[in-house]
């Protein structure tokens, strides 16, 4: 057997992740909104959501430190804008992370730090705009500016501000809705703590997962990156049902060059809830074409991301920044793409209720929440090579712990052998002690699945979900193979359950398993001093979800 510690990410960085994941969903869908819509000031609306939710999330996670690193991963997001030019949002956000950092540190993390906090971001989104017409245009822009105001003066008859003056107001205007913001997004954080109510179920889709039988490609990231950028430039320009048609074409594409790495994309709940909420917002526009058009942007999007997030997996990437001293920012970004989709579908489908923004924050950071809870439960990873007795050290552990008073739930695939050759498996439910046929290399009658040389059951497969659905304090799934790391077999499962996981992995396997995870504990060759780690893990998740809940 092998030990196992995984590198976990720090949770401040985690929970950055995915509220930079979540901050850039609104990016995608409220800006794109926006400029569509060519609402006056957009730049500040955003500017003024994207600090709600920050602040808001703040109540939950007040550590110091979250707004920047927040701001620094969305950023990173951002980078594949549908924007011609990606570096003015980029620098937006990061500055806006940056101010909300700094309002809390003059004033301190209480409400009059976060109204600080609040006015400084919102005005960023002046101050960048003055800085980029200087920039582009040079001191000149500020006589034209003058001479415009002093024009409209004259031909409309109206007396108005200096044009030093009206910026001071302008700026006075949005630090003043920057405080209002603040105000209300306290309020409704503190809202989303104290209540502790179940947030709606937005997405239990499996995270992006590597395909055991291909390696990550920079190529291919290059590639999804580039697309995504130009179709979102492009597509806009076509007739909407060609701009669908083009969208639903690259999903297929994902979804073939992936095989069931991205079998999330195959889910038509998903995208008949997005294509509903975006159909019903261009019957309100007047404008049913807009509808069909946001559709094929949200499935551009949600699919590149999810590509994506499979490719950012690269060594090469990873060793990069690794070797650069920053080690968890790769992995934070890798973790809030592999948020985005599931962040990006919270967002949409409460389209219709922006206008009631403070109800909606303590509904977004509780299931962002809910989302990093379930990916940062504690896994165990039992490993060894085909035949190397896997199994049997899981039933000695097992025995262990249900013997210390645990409660284990799960299944256990127990190996056929004729003449030394492996010729199926059973599968059991721990808890029941019942068994039935999982896997033979004959045909099977019920035949739904066919991985390598072993053709499995339909009734093996739905006896395992339902075994692996009952309330437990460990979950184990005995093993973890090819089928689960495409999207078969126990991989919903394995990805949707708070609980923790002990899992059984083939050696060679144990990379691509230790990738989906955050929270990889070591456990020892030793039975005995496996169940004393595991009981000590359980023990303080059960103690996390408890102060969370009360929290």
């Amino acid at each position: 057997m092998k030990k196992f510690s995984g590198n976990q990410l720090p949770l401040i960085w985690q929970r950055a992740a995915v509220l930079g994941s979540l901050w850039a969903s609104v990016e995608i869908i409220a800006g794109s909104a926006l400029h569509n819509l060519r609402v006056p000031m957009s730049g500040t609306a955003l500017s003024a959501i994207g600090a709600a939710l920050l602040i808001a999330a703040a109540q939950r996670w007040p550590e110091r430190g979250l707004f920047w690193r927040t701001g620094l991963i969305c950023a990173a997001l951002k980078s594949i804008s549908p924007s011609a030019v990606i570096m003015a949002p980029m620098i937006a956000i990061t500055a806006e992370g940056l101010l909300l950092e700094a309002g809390t540190l003059m004033l301190g993390r209480n409400r009059a730090g976060y109204m600080l906090a609040g006015a400084l971001a919102i005005s960023w989104s002046l101050i960048q705009k003055i800085l980029t017409l200087l920039l582009t245009y040079g001191t000149d822009v500020t006589k034209l500016f003058e001479n415009l105001v002093y024009f409209a003066q004259k031909n409309l008859h109206v007396t108005m501000l200096a044009p030093v003056e009206l910026i001071l107001l302008l700026l006075i205007v949005d630090m003043l809705i920057g405080c209002a913001v603040g105000w209300m997004a306290v309020t409704a954080g503190k809202r989303s703590v104290t209540n502790a109510s179940a947030p709606k179920t937005t997405d239990t889709a499996t995270p992006a997962q590597f395909n055991p039988a291909r390696k990550p490609s920079l190529k291919l990231l290059a590639f999804h990156i580039a697309l995504l950028v130009t179709g979102l430039l492009f597509l806009p320009q076509l007739h909407p049902v060609a701009s669908l048609v083009s969208a639903i074409l690259y999903a297929f594409m994902l979804a073939r060059i992936y095989d069931r790495s991205l079998a999330r994309l195959r889910k038509a709940k998903m995208w008949i809830e997005i294509s509903i909420v975006m159909l019903i917002a261009g019957l309100i526009l007047g404008d049913i074409w807009f509808g069909v058009r946001m559709i094929g942007r949200a499935i551009l999007v949600i699919s590149v991301f999810s590509a994506i997030s499979v490719e950012l997996r690269n060594p090469t990437i990873l060793n990069w920044f690794t070797n650069r001293g920053m080690r968890s920012l790769p992995q934070a970004v890798e973790l809030a793409f592999s948020a985005l989709p599931a962040m990006t579908l919270a967002v949409t489908s409460r389209w219709k209720s922006w206008r009631e923004l403070p109800l909606i924050l303590p509904t977004l950071t509780s299931e962002a929440d809910q989302w990093l809870t379930v990916r940062n439960r504690p896994v165990f990873i039992i490993s060894g090579k085909v035949g190397s007795g896997k199994t049997t050290h899981l039933i000695e552990i097992l025995q262990l712990l249900k013997d210390s008073g645990s409660k284990i739930s799960g299944v256990i695939a127990h190996g056929l052998l004729d003449d030394d050759l492996r010729i199926g498996f059973d599968i059991e439910d721990i808890n029941s002690g019942e068994k039935v046929p999982l896997c033979r290399r004959e045909k099977m009658i019920d035949h739904v699945e066919q991985t390598g040389q072993f053709s499995f059951s339909k009734a093996g497969i739905e006896f395992g979900k339902n075994a692996l659905k009952k309330d437990c304090d460990l979950l184990v799934i005995d093993e973890i193979g090819p089928l689960e790391l495409s999207g078969g077999g126990w991989a919903d499962q394995m990805h949707t359950s708070s609980m923790p996981l002990l899992l059984v992995v083939r050696e060679e396997l144990v990379p691509n398993v230790e990738s989906l995870f955050i929270n990889i504990i070591e456990i020892s060759e030793s039975p005995w001093q496996a169940c004393v780690v595991i009981r000590q893990q359980i023990n303080l998740n059960s103690e996390e979800h408890y102060e969370n809940s009360t929290y």
